[in-house]
């Protein structure tokens, strides 16, 4: 398995010293463009939405799904791995690349990713511990159901630990969380005006001695990046067109070689100095 990145800068959301530019760096797998099917006689984990308990069933039949599935009534946990993986390795070599003359960030962005509901921003959040290799202090789910989610959104907003908060639509409107440096979609959005507001949560401008606080390698934020690995951008309904981001026109394609299994980089952890309880 295998993904494929398109970075595509965008035109500028406003020029009125509120809001910040952004561009685009979408995640593409096979399974998200294609779907897949699962043989039968594969035995295959069914779980029950409500407890997450899980069964284990033999397949009768062959069993196809669609890109549009995953996340909802499909979970695919490599396909997951895989596209976290692809945002990590990424992150500070295309994403956000090194800056002439600065040294190379430590500090993952301050990033809320949109799962499609509770039990696939379950599946995430462990997901992304998994694969950036911390705990608890460093990704959250922040949903309706989590326990003391006000708490949870202001750790977010002010602990230097606490990096990505996984949610559905908790942080999608009117919640302020001025140092996001990433949006970060996992399912599609129906809504135009919906998607702006969620879009809206990573433009906001602050002053640097404030993300400084909770963001230390961070002189001043100029831009954030819409991560699309479900294909928001690509709809008609939204206005995130990519426009060309090399001399030509064209737009830059650079495929993604997932590497199971390879370590985080030290630099994803915060140093012990920066470290605080979220709250």
């Amino acid at each position: 398995m295998s993904a494929l990145a398109v970075r595509g800068s965008l035109v500028p959301i406003a020029a009125d010293g509120v809001n910040v530019d952004f561009d685009v760096y979408k995640i593409r797998t096979r399974q998200t463009e294609q779907g897949d099917t699962i043989e039968a006689g594969t035995v295959v984990p069914k779980r029950e939405r409500r407890t997450r308990r899980q069964r284990y069933e033999e397949l009768d039949d062959d069993f196809s799904y669609t890109g549009t599935q995953l996340g909802k009534s499909v979970i695919s946990k490599p396909q997951l791995k895989l596209i976290l993986e692809t945002f990590r390795d990424r992150l500070f070599t295309e994403i956000f690349p090194p800056e002439p003359g600065q040294p190379p960030r430590r500090y993952v962005p301050k990033t809320p990713i949109y799962a499609r509901d509770d039990n696939h921003a379950e599946d995430t959040v462990q997901m992304v511990r998994e694969v950036f290799g911390m705990g608890n202090e460093f990704a959250q789910k922040i949903t309706y159901s989590a326990q003391h989610p006000d708490k949870l959104i202001a750790a977010f907003r002010n602990s230097p630990e606490l990096r990505i908060a996984v949610t559905v639509d908790l942080i999608a409107t009117g919640t302020d969380v001025r140092p996001l440096e990433c949006v970060f979609f996992l399912r599609d959005v129906k809504s135009w005006a919906y998607f702006e507001q969620m879009k809206g949560r990573g433009a906001r401008t602050l002053d640097p001695a404030e993300l400084n606080r909770v963001t230390p390698d961070v002189l001043a934020k100029e831009r954030f990046v819409i991560i699309d690995a479900a294909g928001v951008t690509d709809s008609p309904r939204v206005d995130a067109t990519p426009s060309s981001c090399i001399p030509n026109g064209r737009s830059a394609w650079r495929s993604c070689s997932a590497r199971p299994g390879t370590s985080p980089s030290p630099w994803l952890r915060p140093p012990p100095s920066a470290r605080g309880s979220p709250g």
